[in-house]
């Protein structure tokens, strides 16, 4: 028995794959090359150029380090060398700290002059989420400029009813799709389940793990999601067997020769076309699908009819 839990989501930026892009020296904003909100950036393509007189000091140290090295004979004492060498070493994780790519400390090792302006280059591969920079400003130690966002895998968050959290946990495979594509499905991971509902739904927030080829799902788009639960081996029948009055639940048994024999049930779970039977019936019998309705309305008619003669009677003696 396979029991399919449907519902809506909501795309979302995977907050484990944003990056935030600022300054960590002071100086001033020179040119904007990723200018947009939603721009498409590449790792290591430029995003803004500044002009830092601490950048400029670190870089001569750099030199400094470097020419003092290459100038010391070979005959100096190991300490010494050992000594320059880290000063260099120093000198150059200053300038990766400070954001300075391996290209540009190269470039600068060729040039042996100080870049006057200095480019800040993206992280990753993503889209531009935020963005807070303008040419001719001053930028602060930290500012907060650029929010990058890797889109190739994405969350979902899907709203799941109360009844169904029960057959829901942690790394379930969940099938989602959408309206520009029917048909098409792209698999993924439930990685979250809330523990707490939503008082005005009635439901707990999901969240799913999926891959996001091409950037065909967006932020803050719809889908829809579906998962299959496998309940195992139960005792079943189709679910137009069981009449179900909302206080009970009835199905009708063949006894044979044309006899039907009304029985209450207790149901369990109900999945795609099937109803689990709990109590009331056992493997085997042979009960009443199609046409259950007239046989049922039938025997209620009976009933009254039965009902109304017994009252007449009692009312004659």
């Amino acid at each position: 028995m396979v029991k399919k839990i449907r519902t809506v989501g909501l795309v979302k930026v995977d907050e484990t794959r944003i990056k935030h892009v600022h300054p960590k020296v002071e100086g001033w904003i020179d040119e904007i090359f990723a200018k947009y909100e939603g721009d498409t950036v590449r790792k290591g393509q430029p995003l803004f150029s500044f002009h830092s007189p601490d950048f400029i000091s670190a870089q001569k140290e750099y030199l400094a380090a470097l020419e003092l090295l290459e100038r010391m004979p070979e005959a100096i004492n190991s300490e010494i060398r050992a000594s320059a060498r880290s000063n260099l070493e120093a000198a150059r994780q200053r300038l990766l700290w400070w954001g300075v790519t391996e290209e540009q400390i190269e470039a600068l090792e060729k040039s042996r002059s100080p870049s006057h302006i200095v480019q800040l280059s993206s992280p990753i591969d993503g889209i531009v989420l935020r963005k807070h920079v303008w040419p001719g400003e001053y930028m602060e130690r930290g500012a907060d400029f650029y929010h990058i966002a890797d889109l190739s895998n994405v969350w979902v968050d899907i709203a799941l009813y109360e009844m169904d959290l029960p057959l829901v946990s942690r790394g379930q495979e969940v099938a989602v799709e959408w309206p520009s594509r029917p048909g098409e499905l792209l698999r993924g991971k439930l990685i979250y389940v809330a523990q707490f509902l939503n008082p005005e739904t009635r439901t707990a927030t999901g969240r799913l793990e999926l891959p996001n080829p091409n950037g065909l799902l967006r932020p803050d788009q719809y889908v829809t999601a579906q998962i299959s639960v496998d309940l195992g081996e139960r005792l079943v029948v189709p679910a137009e067997a069981v009449l179900d009055s909302g206080t009970r639940q009835l199905l009708f048994v063949d006894k044979g020769e044309g006899l039907l024999e009304p029985r209450e049930v207790t149901v369990g779970a109900k999945g795609e076309g099937l109803w689990e039977i709990t109590r009331g019936v056992s493997e085997g019998e042979p009960v009443v699908v199609n046409g259950n309705f007239l046989v049922d309305s039938e025997s209620r008619l009976q009933a009254a009819l039965e009902g109304a003669v017994a009252a007449g009677h009692t009312h004659g003696q």
